[in-house]
């Protein structure tokens, strides 16, 4: 595999030194796996070849500095991937799901103070499954508590807008 330095004369001579969101073709722009695989030779795709799977991530910022100064220094973290064996990619793993449930779902708006603090607690990939799936848990009692509350209003509103006995002119 070619090394990192030259994927970065890449990014700069054929891509104007910026990572773009969402596909392309070979016009000169790029997502982080079009780039990528754009490096190493491979066919023009942002289907990840030889990474994982930062499509999501890629797409998830409005701004293409923000992308590029943010999402470059992952590229260059895993552009071995490919290379390490198992063992250590599921390591990997496991150390972002956890670090995700930690800080990032556990700060979650609207979760309840007990799921934060069982996400933040979490250090083994059981842990932070069990406590993802109390915050999703959460979330949908949330979710359905809001409908209901929606639903009420709304078949009230509605007995209000059709009962008889409240027309103009009309008696109890």
């Amino acid at each position: 595999m070619i090394e990192f330095e030259q994927v970065e004369q890449l990014l700069q001579s054929r891509f104007g030194g910026r990572i773009r969101n969402g596909s392309h073709t070979e016009d000169g722009s790029g997502c982080l796996i079009e780039i990528a695989n754009a490096a190493i030779g491979a066919a023009w795709s942002d289907n990840p070849t030889l990474w994982p799977d930062l499509r999501p991530i890629n797409d998830a910022f409005t701004s293409d500095s923000e992308r590029t100064r943010v999402l470059w220094p992952v590229l260059r973290a895993y552009w071995h991937w490919s290379e390490w064996g198992a063992a250590r990619q599921r390591q990997i793993i496991e150390r972002v799901i956890i670090l995700t449930v930690q800080r990032i779902i556990a700060e979650l708006p609207g979760l309840p103070p007990d799921v934060a603090q069982r996400c933040r607690e979490a250090t083994t990939l059981s842990a932070a499954g069990a406590a993802a799936g109390a915050a999703r848990a959460a979330g949908a009692a949330e979710a359905a508590e809001a409908a209901e509350v929606e639903s009420e209003w709304q078949a009230n509103r509605l007995r209000e807008l059709f009962d008889p006995f409240k027309k103009k002119g009309g008696s109890k």
